[in-house]
């Protein structure tokens, strides 16, 4: 019995046994006093006395009275008094609370977030069970809430309840995910020792777990419905369009983590940064559905798990800290205090999955980590044309086409932007996940680096093939790197892996590999995802663009489109005529043939591919894919990247000055144009040979830095480049690539340094010296 349940019975004890009579001066004798609950068995009965037929000497004893007899009875005196209408509603109440708190007793329930195989055999899910009561939390309630000074630097992690005022404000996503790291670890405990267990981890979901909501905070305590928020990021009250009331209950311990107003839809006008961040997060906070699944990438495995669609618990009521804290003191001999206090490692918590899986305990493709270590790296990827062909699903293409004539909105929403001086813009962030725009060129590369990295790997552990296109194919043939002065990247995929992608992992929220970032990416593909590329033709759908992959803490995504075998008949754009040969033969080789007015359109050989927004590909051009880097993860790149970037961009390609940048060679890199105006030859024949300085870096701290982290990844392209030179042919590997070969990531991660230095200016929490985060990013490599 939990100490806050025993104390709840003593007052309902001392409250029923309170006995009493109160004497009258009427006749001498005391008042009667009917109703009261005694508290010994002699007073609670009425004696009748009566001689005993074996009692010869005349003596008098009590009668033997039933039970039932002594109930009815009282029950009798009971209905005459006051205590009909008060004393048995409470008494009710008393035995309710009573047997309520022995069935939501955590002895009863297991404080895990995953469905056990007890409950699963009648149907229940993890909707259904009570939120777990946290024994431990409440026996240390008084000691664990005193906040303690921080007595780590600001890069180590602690648990949420950690009695430190940083963790209790703010959102530490490396503790999330090692909390969830830690029940799949017990599931695959579980599976290893009973092979036969069936019951896959099904996951309770918040989006507070995942996304910073420190902002709410404020409206959270104050509740304040949308006429009183029209005065947020405003001079004066104005309505605030769309805002939503949330109409609460007016129970304060049943509202006290709701928002009492919030959006569910994005501006239809321009709205400052500030409210836009509101706006999104007021969604995410109330409204916003939970993720399909989450993908857990690791090295080579994408570990899957399924989210209870409708809980909306979080990992305090969904038991899953608490059964971390237990297994923790149980294994590792601490005590509770010691837990809470003592840091934790997301190193450590993965690598324990990657031994668990080493061990080959998981077999087949429905279980959790199914797809295991990748097989031997193929040199180039064919692409067979059945790839990319599309089943017709009339409804989907009926209901595409009744979206756009209907002037319904895009599905993908960017933010519309008003700035201070009431100029308006639109900006490429998701509006379900804007905080602000990241106006330093530098920092948005970093930020893109990192979803860069995850869509790659994330494509290769599940089997997914895509390539580089357009800008990022654009960016990659320079120097392996996207161009600094790009906001977005492109990435293709055929018909088949588009279908996959929707069918299996639209609305999956994936969980990048630790040893890269923290990074966290929602899969997002458009309910019309390829009808624009069926029919060529804008008014099949709204959107061009089939599926986003999205940064959940700033709203910058890639857009991914897929490729489908074109229809006959249908007119090719210019970018493909004038990326493939003028000649006429060749032309009606590949399958193109000349209409009268000039104008090209496929033939019946079948071999033409195109995407929903208006780019056309000969099979020839893409197949086979060759393998590179590209921002230091394995890549895939069309089979005739220099045809098909003649065709998009002309000349492009070849300058080595655009759009405020310079191309450096002996730095292989593109840098401000004000920069690197001089330097000395023999710093650049220094570099030329492999050496580096700060002088022949533009003597600038910003381009040696860049120069430092990227210097691998652009060396690799650069001696790519020399070998196609060197031979005249482009037309296969020209150097063999394994995962070994795979750069770590080129920058730090950037939420983790956002996180550091408001631990260090806010909260006065120590920063890590310089040394000791370079050697953590080391250790990072030969974790598990």
């Amino acid at each position: 019995m939990l100490p806050h349940q025993k104390h709840k019975h003593r007052h309902s004890y001392s409250s029923s046994s309170t006995s009493s009579t109160s004497s009258s001066p009427h006749n001498g004798r005391p008042k009667k006093s009917y109703g009261r609950l005694a508290s010994s068995p002699s007073t609670f009965q009425l004696h009748h006395f009566a001689k005993s037929d074996d009692d010869h000497d005349g003596k008098f004893k009590p009668k033997r009275v039933s039970s039932t007899v002594k109930i009815n009875r009282q029950m009798k005196i009971i209905r005459k008094t006051k205590l009909a209408k008060y004393g048995i509603p409470a008494l009710y109440l008393i035995l309710l609370i009573i047997v309520l708190s022995s069935i939501r007793s955590p002895s009863n329930y297991p404080g895990s977030s995953w469905l056990p195989s007890i409950f699963s055999s009648n149907g229940l899910d993890n909707s259904q069970l009570p939120d777990a009561k946290n024994e431990l939390l409440e026996e240390n309630k008084e000691e664990s809430t005193n906040q303690k000074q921080f007595p780590y630097t600001a890069d180590v992690s602690v648990l949420p309840n950690a009695p430190f005022k940083h963790a209790a404000e703010t959102t530490d996503i490396r503790s999330t995910v090692i909390l969830y790291y830690h029940s799949i670890s017990n599931y695959l405990k579980t599976l290893k020792s009973q092979p036969k267990f069936e019951n896959l981890p099904v996951f309770q979901f918040n989006w507070k777990d995942w996304v910073d909501m420190k902002d709410l905070q404020p409206l959270i305590e104050e509740k304040p419905d949308c006429f009183i928020a029209g005065v947020l990021g405003s001079n004066v009250r104005t309505e605030w369009p769309g805002c939503v009331d949330a109409n609460l209950s007016g129970n304060k311990e049943k509202d006290k983590d709701k928002l009492n107003f919030y959006f569910d839809h994005p501006a239809s006008e321009h709205e400052s940064q500030f409210r836009l961040n509101l706006r999104a997060k007021t969604y995410l906070y109330s409204v916003a559905p939970n993720p399909s699944s989450l993908v857990y990438l690791l090295k080579d495995l994408a570990l899957i798990s399924k989210v209870n669609e409708n809980g909306k618990k979080d990992v305090i009521r969904s038991g899953m800290l608490e059964k971390f804290i237990k297994d923790k003191m149980q294994n590792d001999d601490m005590s509770y205090q010691q837990v809470i206090n003592g840091p934790i490692n997301i190193y450590s918590a993965a690598g324990e999955i990657e031994n668990l899986l080493n061990d080959k305990i998981v077999k087949d493709e429905e279980s959790i980590g199914s797809l295991s270590n990748a097989k031997t790296l193929q040199a180039q990827v064919d692409l067979p044309i059945s790839k990319f062909e599309m089943t017709v699903d009339k409804k989907k293409s009926k209901l595409a086409a009744a979206a756009f004539q209907s002037g319904s909105q895009q599905y993908f929403q960017d933010v519309l932007i008003q700035d201070s001086n009431n100029n308006n813009f639109r900006e490429a962030y998701d509006w379900r996940f804007f905080k602000k725009t990241i106006d330093d060129e530098s920092t948005r590369h970093q930020l893109l680096h990192q979803l860069i990295r995850g869509w790659l790997q994330m494509t290769n552990n599940l089997g997914i093939t895509t390539w580089l296109s357009q800008e990022s194919l654009l960016g990659w043939n320079k120097n392996g790197l996207l161009s600094p002065w790009e906001r977005t990247a492109h990435f293709d995929v055929p018909a088949e892996d588009m279908k996959r992608l929707a069918s299996s992992f639209n609305q999956s929220l994936i969980i990048q590999d630790p040893r890269d970032g923290t990074g966290l990416f929602l899969i997002d593909v458009q309910p019309y995802y390829m009808e624009r590329a069926r029919e060529n033709n804008g008014n099949a759908s709204p959107d061009s663009i089939d599926l986003r992959f999205i940064d959940t803490r700033t709203g910058l995504y890639l857009e991914v489109n897929g490729l489908v075998k074109s229809k006959i008949g249908l007119s090719v754009n210019e970018q493909l005529v004038g990326s493939l040969s003028a000649d006429a033969d060749y032309l009606t080789q590949i399958g193109l043939t000349l209409g009268s007015d000039n104008v090209e359109t496929v033939g019946s050989v079948g071999k033409i591919l195109n995407s929903g927004s208006g780019q056309f590909y000969h099979l020839d051009q893409l197949s086979p894919l060759k393998k590179t880097l590209f921002e230091g993860r394995l890549a895939n790149v069309p089979q005739r990247s220099s045809q098909i970037l003649k065709g998009f961009y002309g000349y492009l390609p070849s300058l080595n000055q655009f759009n405020g940048f310079k191309f450096v060679d002996h730095l292989r890199l593109w840098v401000e144009e004000s920069k690197c105006n001089y330097v000395p030859l023999e710093d650049v024949q220094l570099f030329q040979n492999g050496g580096s300085s700060f002088i022949g870096a533009c003597h600038d701290e910003d381009v040696w830095w860049n120069y430092v982290r990227t210097q691998q990844s652009t060396l690799y392209r650069f001696k790519e480049k020399s070998a196609v030179s060197e031979t005249g042919d482009d037309s296969g590997n020209v150097i063999e690539l394994s995962n070994n070969d795979e750069i770590p990531s080129l920058y730090e991660d950037y939420y983790l340094n956002v996180r550091m230095e408001v631990l260090n200016k806010v909260y006065g929490v120590e920063l890590p010296k310089l040394d000791e985060v370079d050697l953590n990013a080391r250790s990072i490599q030969h974790v598990g």
